[in-house]
């Protein structure tokens, strides 16, 4: 049986005798996390469905403006600051290729920010990704807040896209690696129950803008989106790291403290269980990923994968 030192190489000292342990106490994790109802799944974890609720509500700030923008075109302050005239009744209007260009704006930023996403977990790590990435957007809401033009308000909205992109990758995979297998269903899913928050919220604020007169009508709802910054980040910065980021860099005595963390509950013998666990888990993920690369997505039986997600 190989030595857990071949399995992560960079530990100072290995945590377990051999292999063949590891597996042994991961089944046993494996088959306690099956009999665990969803009562003693929050009385365990209690923890990490706190963390994993505050990391989902970064979502929250996307789901306000996708719903924010499309409504900011109808307002007359709104045209009368970026639009032209467009003479006799028709008044002040915004093109159709820049309200298009605007309302996608957001998308193309959230693309590159679902690539970025990837790269800034593998070498950050979730909680310094998602924490780096809200600190980022404090001035780029400024900049489409006090916009003076379509093409600066482009701007803005593409920057603001690239943190939403890496919020909606990062958030429900961090709280699939720090919860239970029987909550993860209902936290994962949680991100869903922020996009209708973040609507909802969207719809309020536009309906308080429009009994503010002048361009504050448009930018008080942009300014908004400040108020996710102050709340988030001072509580993200205590938030605990993934557990398997910190195996996957050779850090098990981090990933072992983190479980006793996020499940204060949990007995000790439970908690080195629950790490042999996901030793085991990122063990064949690393089998799997190795000599694989992206173009391998579209090669293939994953080429239809691919197709399907």
């Amino acid at each position: 049986m190989s030595d857990i030192k071949e399995l992560a190489p960079d530990l100072e000292e290995p945590a377990f005798v051999s292999w063949r342990q590891v597996q042994i106490e991961a089944n046993r994790e494996e088959e306690w996390q099956h009999k665990l109802s969803i009562w003693e799944g929050l009385k365990i974890y209690r923890t990490a469905v706190f963390w994993s609720v505050v990391a989902s509500s970064c979502i929250v700030q996307e789901a306000y403006d996708t719903l924010l923008l499309g409504s900011l075109f109808a307002l007359p302050a709104f045209k009368e600051h970026f639009g032209h005239d467009a003479g006799g009744t028709a008044g002040y209007q915004i093109s159709a290729s820049w309200q298009a260009g605007i309302q996608q704006g957001a998308n193309m930023g959230s693309l590159m920010g679902v690539f970025l996403g990837a790269f800034l977990v593998d070498r950050f790590g979730y909680k310094y990704s998602i924490l780096g990435n809200l600190i980022l957007l404090a001035p780029i809401i400024a900049l489409v807040t006090f916009a003076p033009n379509l093409g600066a308000l482009l701007a803005g909205e593409i920057l603001c896209g690239i943190p939403w992109g890496v919020f909606s990758t990062l958030a429900e995979a961090y709280a699939s690696e720090i919860c239970p297998q029987g909550l993860r269903g209902y936290l994962t899913t949680f991100v869903n129950l922020c996009w209708v928050l973040g609507h909802s919220i969207g719809a309020g604020v536009l309906r308080a803008a429009n009994n503010i007169t002048g361009k504050w009508s448009y930018r008080m709802p942009f300014a908004v989106q400040w108020v996710w910054i102050p709340i988030l980040v001072p509580l993200l910065v205590f938030a605990p790291e993934s557990p398997y980021w910190f195996d996957r860099k050779g850090r098990l005595e981090n990933a072992e403290k983190t479980v006793r963390r996020i499940a204060p509950a949990a007995e000790q013998d439970r908690v080195q269980e629950i790490v042999s666990s996901l030793v085991r888990t990122n063990h064949f993920e690393r089998e799997v990923k190795a000599g694989t690369s992206f173009t391998d997505c579209f090669k293939g039986v994953d080429r239809r994968r691919t197709e399907i997600r």
